[in-house]
């Protein structure tokens, strides 16, 4: 995110979801959400189910 910006990023990390869910797969993403706006932490929770 530092070199790219949140957005590009994101867009990533759904497109990759997508795919893992197609293959009936799983992804871990680990976030420490004081490192994010907190609009940002919201969209990534929105988008990815929280485990813990």
């Amino acid at each position: 995110m530092l070199e790219n910006g949140f957005e590009p990023v994101f867009r990533f990390l759904v497109n990759l979801k997508d795919q893992i869910l197609l293959k009936d797969s799983i992804l871990v993403l680990i976030v420490d959400e004081r490192a994010l706006e907190e609009k940002h932490a919201f969209l990534l929770q929105r988008e990815f189910k929280k485990i813990l």
